[in-house]
């Protein structure tokens, strides 16, 4: 999950300030792979299937939620990128309902800026999450990731051995700092209940990124998950 501003003046929740080069990611003998988009503000349609296009794949569009869950037994082989910003529907739900209804279909969610939901999201399957407003070149890595994992599950998803071997490895108040973390707890909260300063948490968060090798909150969030925490 990468943190970024919000707000409606932008023209697109997905972000073109990344340039991006366009690249075949299929075999010419390969089925073709389809993009699902969900978005239910319509924010980042206009540019969505151009670049979809320009990375080799095709492009699907479901206004809303709802429509996703009829055409889901019959979606094409791919992955689902799911922003539901301003839908009835949560994330959790929507999940939920995807883990039985398009079981092989891999999904990222956009516009995950609380920490908690994004716990909660991956905990019911999402493969990857990604704060918004999201930039090409992040959402092409997170496609990329996700195309190449089981369906519901990361390619970087640890055993449950190696994820407790991991976090053996950090210190009693960073295996502490974590486990506030993974209940969706911002830093001036863990501070409070810790009694530490926010600058130490943040320091301990550093620190716990470096000692297990999370490259992002996604990989941290997969790593907790999986040792049980």
């Amino acid at each position: 999950m990468r943190a970024s501003g919000n707000g409606r003046e932008r023209m697109s929740r997905f972000s073109s300030a990344a340039k991006f080069e366009p690249e075949r990611l299929l075999h010419a003998d390969q089925a073709p792979v389809w993009i699902h988009l969900v978005d239910v503000e319509g924010l980042s349609r206009d540019g969505f299937p151009l670049w979809v296009g320009r990375q080799g794949f095709l492009a699907r569009l479901h206004p809303s939620a709802e429509a996703l869950m009829v055409a889901a037994p019959w979606l094409e082989p791919g992955c689902i990128v799911l922003d539901l910003a301003g839908s009835m529907w949560s994330a959790v739900d929507v999940l939920d309902r995807l883990r039985l209804a398009a079981p092989n279909h891999p999904v990222v969610v956009c516009g995950c800026g609380d920490v908690a939901l994004a716990v909660a999201v991956m905990k019911v399957g999402a493969a990857d999450v990604l704060d918004g407003p999201v930039g090409w070149a992040a959402l092409a890595d997170a496609v990329r990731q996700v195309l190449g994992a089981q369906p519901f599950r990361s390619t970087a998803a640890p055993t449950r051995t190696a994820a407790t071997a991991t976090i053996s490895t950090l210190t009693h108040r960073q295996r502490g700092v974590l486990r506030e973390v993974m209940a969706g707890k911002l830093n001036k909260t863990i501070a409070h209940e810790l009694g530490l300063s926010v600058r130490t948490v943040e320091c301990h968060r550093a620190a716990i990124m470096t000692r297990t090798g999370a490259r992002s909150l996604s990989d941290l969030i997969r790593i907790g998950i999986a040792a049980g925490l």
